[in-house]
């Protein structure tokens, strides 16, 4: 039985990049989903529930190249229990998740997507030709948001769970 599992949060550390063999690797990170709720006096916090992402081959990869510290993200996969005993003899638990998916969450900012073609030996060779590659003026710097920014018709939303789907 699979335990499907949909996150929200943000990255609690620098994303660490192990080479498991010559044509996989993988990335794992450290999320931190913080639960909201609305009471009588506002809005506050629940304790923060802190899970290890495990992202393999090609997500690895672009987890490894894209995501950074502090980051807000949204992860789906496998929710997995990782149990064990110290030698005295205190029981510990780890939650994991296995993604499928990684992305930033577009609630708190800007992103560009960029295609890549899976053709190399790793699996991952870019879509670009290779002489714009790292060019000046190769990507395009996204226009700067003027809708809704400090407009105060624009509706105001309050973050709600940083868990969903669970």
């Amino acid at each position: 039985m699979e335990s499907r599992i949909w996150l929200t949060g943000r990255v609690g550390g620098e994303v660490t990049m192990r080479k498991v063999s010559e044509k996989y690797s993988c990335a794992e990170f450290r999320l931190g989903c913080t639960p909201r709720f609305k009471g009588s006096e506002g809005w506050a916090n629940l304790q923060t529930i802190w899970v290890t992402v495990e992202c393999a081959f090609a997500l690895g990869v672009f987890v490894g190249q894209c995501v950074n510290k502090g980051d807000p993200v949204f992860v789906a996969g496998e929710l997995r229990v990782q149990r064990w005993n110290t030698p005295d003899g205190q029981a510990h638990e780890l939650l994991r998740v296995k993604a499928d998916v990684v992305g930033h969450d577009l609630n708190y900012g800007r992103s560009a997507f960029e295609r890549v073609k899976h053709t190399g030996p790793d699996g991952l060779a870019d879509s670009r030709p290779e002489a714009q590659v790292g060019e000046p003026g190769a990507s395009a710097e996204p226009e700067p948001i003027t809708e809704a920014a400090g407009d105060p018709e624009a509706p105001e939303r309050e973050q709600g769970s940083a868990m969903a789907g669970v």
